[in-house]
C-alpha cells in the first residue's frame, strides 16, 4: 500500500487494455509498454492478462512516462519496477530494475 505524495507529470493507473471491443469502436487502451507489465505482474505472482481473452485484463500497475513519481509505502509490500530505466530509490538507495523487491 502506497500514498502518492508526488503523482509525476505522466503516471497513469493501466492494465493490458481490451481488444475485444475493436469492432464497436473503442480503442483498446492498457498500458503503453505491455511486455513490461507482464513482466512486472508474473515476477509479483499476479494475473497476467491477455488482451484477447474476455474478462481476463491481468492486475494493473502504475506506468511512469515522464518520471517524477514520489510513492511513500505505508505497508510492506513487494515491488517490480519493469521498463524504461528511471533509477529508482527506497530511501536513496537504488532499487534494482527488473527484480521483485520487498
Amino acid at each position: 500500500m502506497f500514498e502518492v505524495l508526488t503523482p509525476g507529470l505522466m503516471s497513469t493507473i493501466q492494465d493490458v487494455g481490451r481488444n475485444n471491443y475493436l469492432s464497436q469502436g473503442f480503442a483498446p487502451s492498457g498500458a503503453f509498454d505491455n511486455f513490461s507489465l507482464r513482466i512486472g505482474n508474473l515476477m509479483l505472482g499476479n494475473k497476467v492478462g491477455g488482451p484477447y481473452l474476455v474478462g481476463d485484463n491481468g492486475e494493473a500497475g502504475i506506468e511512469i512516462t515522464l518520471g517524477g513519481l514520489v510513492l511513500r509505502v505505508l505497508k510492506e509490500t513487494a515491488i517490480a519496477i519493469t521498463g524504461a530505466d528511471v533509477s529508482p530509490t527506497l530511501n536513496d538507495v537504488p532499487v534494482p530494475m527488473w527484480k521483485t523487491t520487498l
